[in-house]
C-alpha cells in the first residue's frame, strides 16, 4: 500500500506543504521566499570547523541566496539597478506588489506586522494593470464584523493562504477527514488514525489533483488553444451587453454571473440578454392579462388542463399531474399583481424574478421556443439550438435584475452571495487577465478527480463548499461540508482545488482560468451527461482508484486507464455546435 506522500507518484518532490511549493516557478513578488531554495548549512564532515569558517559559509550561502532572489525579482520587473548599495531599488510594480500582498495578508489575518509566512501565495499573483481589474470583488466573505469592507474591496481571496490561516471550527481537521471520501484517499475514511498531520493530507490531495489535471490537460486536442479563450469571449459578451443597454461592463458580467448556477453557458447568455432587454424596455409596463392567465394555467394548477380548462386525464382516467406546478409561488404572485416591473423593489428578488419570467413567457413569441444560440469561445454566436431556454430560479433572475439597476461594486458583491464559484466566475468574466481568479464548478471538481461526477454528488458539494450532501448520501454517513466560519470565509475544499489549478497553470505558463477552461472541456469530452448519471460507471472508476490504493496499479497507470476511453472534442470545434462554461 502506498504511503501518504507516495500519493503524488508522478511528482514526488512536492511535499513541502501549501505554503512552500518547491516546484513552483520563479516570479513571486518582493519578500515571497521559496522554501525549496532557502539557504541551508552544509552537513558536518569529519574535519573540525572553526566558528569563523561556519560564519563565512553561512554568510556566503545567504549572499548567494539573496542574489538569486534579486535576479528573480529583476526578471519579474519587481527590482532594478543591482544591489541596494549600488543604487538598486524596487520598481513601481514591485512596491505595488509588496504593498498589495502585505495588505491582503494583514486584512485576511494571515500575518501580523513584521511576521510573514514563507512560500509563494499563488492566489496573490495578480496583475493590477489588467483591464477590469478594479471591478473585481473578493472571492471569499468573512463576517461583516470581521471584514466590514468585504463588499467594497477585492482583497479577500480564497486559496492556500486563506485555507492555512483558518483555525476555527476544526476546519483543518475536518477538511483532512473529508479527503477520505475522495477517490484514491479512502483508506483515511476507514482509518482516521492515519492522519497525524492534516497539512500532510492537504498537500498530498492537492498534488493528486495537479497530477490528474496535468494528465487531462496533456490529453486534450488541437482545440486547446481556442478553449483557453472562453473567458475572453465571455468578457466580450458582457461588454457588448453593457454597451447595448447603457450599463457599465461590470454590470454585464454581474448579470451573467448571477444567472450562472447550474446553467449551460448558452442558456446563461440567453437569459442574461433577456433580463437586460426586459429591464430596459418593460419597466413601466403593468402586469398584463396574458401574464396572469399564464401563471394560473402553468404554475398554479396541480393538474394539466386542456384548451377548455378541464383536467387532462391519463389512460386510467386519472388527472395528469402538472410538473410545473409551484404552490410556493402563490405569495410572490400576490405581491406583484397590479404592479409594473419598476414598482417591485430589488430587495424582493423572488417577486422581481417571477414578474420577468411571466412577462417573457407571455409576451416573447419565442419565450418557450428554440432560441438558445451557440456561444463560441471568442464570444460570437453560432446557430440556434433545438432546445428551449429554461429559466433559472426566480431569486437568481431577480438578482440579475438588481445588478441591472445598481451597478455599484458593493451591490454586485452583495447580490452574488457568498459562494466561491459565482464570485470567481464574475471576476473571470469582468477581468479575465487579472491573474489568479479561478472558477471551480461541478466539472472542474470532476476533472481534478478524473471522475464522471454530476452536480448531485456529495464530492461536488465538498468542493464547492456552499452546500452539504443530501438525501440518501446523508443516510450513508457522508459528513457535512466543513466551513472555516465568519473569521475567514473559506468553504469546503474549494481553496485546495483552486490551489491545484493555480499550480498547474504556473507549470504550464498560463493563467489558472485557462487551465480550468481547457480541462473543463476535457472532462466534458471524456464523460458525457449520460455517463455522469451512470452509477455503474461511477463505481467502476472508483474501483480503479481503489486498485491504486491497494498497490495493484500506479497512479500513472490509473490515469492512463481512465483517459484511455478517449476525449471527444467540443461541439463548437467541429461544426459550429455549442459549448458551455462552468455550471
Amino acid at each position: 500500500m502506498p504511503s501518504l506522500l507516495d500519493l503524488d507518484l508522478d511528482n514526488p518532490s512536492t511535499t513541502l506543504g501549501l505554503l512552500g511549493d518547491s516546484n513552483a516557478p520563479p516570479g513571486g513578488g518582493l519578500g515571497l521566499l521559496d522554501v525549496g531554495d532557502a539557504p541551508r548549512i552544509a552537513p558536518p564532515d569529519d574535519r573540525t570547523v572553526s566558528p569563523g569558517d561556519a560564519l563565512a559559509q553561512s554568510s556566503q550561502l545567504l549572499r548567494d541566496y539573496l542574489a538569486r532572489q534579486q535576479a528573480e525579482s529583476e526578471r519579474g520587473g519587481y527590482w532594478t539597478g543591482g544591489q541596494p548599495w549600488e543604487g538598486g531599488h524596487p520598481t513601481g510594480k514591485g512596491l505595488l506588489d509588496a504593498a498589495q500582498q502585505t495588505g491582503n495578508a494583514l486584512l485576511a489575518g494571515s500575518i501580523t506586522p513584521g511576521v510573514g509566512p514563507t512560500g509563494r501565495m499563488l492566489e496573490l499573483d495578480l496583475n493590477p494593470n489588467a483591464p477590469g481589474f478594479a471591478d473585481r470583488i473578493s472571492t471569499r466573505l468573512p463576517g461583516a464584523r470581521q471584514a466590514p469592507d468585504a463588499h467594497s474591496t477585492a482583497d479577500y481571496l480564497v486559496g492556500a493562504d486563506s485555507f492555512n490561516t483558518a483555525q476555527k471550527n476544526a476546519y483543518q481537521e475536518k477538511t483532512a477527514n473529508i479527503a477520505g471520501w475522495l477517490p484514491g484517499f479512502e483508506r483515511f475514511r476507514d482509518n482516521p488514525g492515519l492522519i497525524t498531520d492534516p497539512s500532510d493530507v492537504h498537500e498530498a490531495l492537492v498534488g493528486h489533483f495537479v497530477d490528474n489535471l496535468r494528465a487531462l490537460y496533456d490529453a486534450t486536442g488541437d482545440w486547446r488553444k481556442d478553449a483557453m479563450n472562453w473567458y475572453d469571449g465571455a468578457n466580450k459578451l458582457a461588454s457588448d451587453l453593457a454597451q447595448q443597454h447603457g450599463l457599465d461592463p461590470r454590470q454585464g458580467a454581474g448579470i451573467y454571473a448571477a444567472l450562472s448556477p447550474q446553467k449551460d453557458w448558452n442558456e446563461n447568455v440567453e437569459m442574461g440578454n433577456r433580463v437586460a432587454h426586459i429591464m430596459s424596455t418593460a419597466s413601466d409596463t403593468p402586469m398584463s392579462e396574458a401574464m396572469q392567465a399564464l401563471y394560473q394555467r402553468k404554475y398554479n394548477q396541480p393538474f394539466m388542463l386542456d384548451d377548455a380548462g378541464n383536467p387532462l386525464l391519463n389512460r386510467k382516467g386519472a388527472p395528469v399531474e402538472n410538473e410545473n406546478y409551484k404552490p410556493g409561488w402563490s405569495d410572490q404572485y400576490a405581491n406583484i399583481q397590479g404592479k409594473t416591473l419598476g414598482q417591485i423593489p430589488s430587495a424582493d428578488s423572488n417577486e422581481l424574478g417571477l414578474w420577468i419570467r411571466l412577462y417573457d413567457e407571455a409576451h416573447n413569441p419565442t419565450g418557450n421556443g428554440t432560441t438558445v444560440r451557440v456561444v463560441k469561445p471568442d464570444g460570437s454566436y453560432g446557430d440556434a439550438m433545438p432546445i428551449p431556454m429554461r429559466w433559472n430560479t426566480n431569486n437568481f433572475i431577480g438578482n440579475a435584475a438588481s445588478i441591472y439597476r445598481d451597478g455599484s461594486l458593493e451591490n454586485i458583491s452583495d447580490t452574488l452571495g457568498s459562494g466561491h464559484k459565482v464570485r470567481n466566475f464574475y471576476n473571470n468574466i469582468v477581468s479575465p487577465n487579472a491573474g489568479s481568479d479561478v472558477t471551480i464548478d461541478t466539472h472542474a471538481i470532476a476533472a481534478a478527480n478524473l471522475m464522471p461526477w454530476g452536480g448531485s454528488r456529495p464530492e461536488v458539494a465538498y468542493g464547492l463548499g456552499s452546500s452539504s450532501p443530501t438525501g440518501a448520501y446523508t443516510k450513508e454517513g457522508w459528513p457535512t461540508t466543513p466551513k472555516a466560519g465568519v473569521d475567514n470565509g473559506s468553504q469546503g475544499l474549494y481553496p485546495l482545488y483552486a490551489e491545484a489549478y493555480r499550480r498547474l497553470a504556473a507549470e504550464k505558463g498560463i493563467l489558472p482560468r485557462q487551465a480550468q477552461s481547457v480541462t473543463w472541456e476535457g472532462i466534458k469530452g471524456l464523460f458525457s451527461d449520460t455517463d455522469r448519471r451512470n452509477d455503474t460507471l461511477i463505481n467502476q472508476h472508483s474501483d480503479m482508484w481503489r486498485a491504486f490504493e491497494n498497490g495493484d496499479a500506479t497512479a500513472a497507470d490509473t490515469r492512463a486507464q481512465i483517459l484511455g476511453r478517449g476525449i471527444n472534442p467540443p461541439d463548437w470545434s467541429r461544426s459550429g455546435g455549442g459549448a458551455a462554461l462552468p455550471q
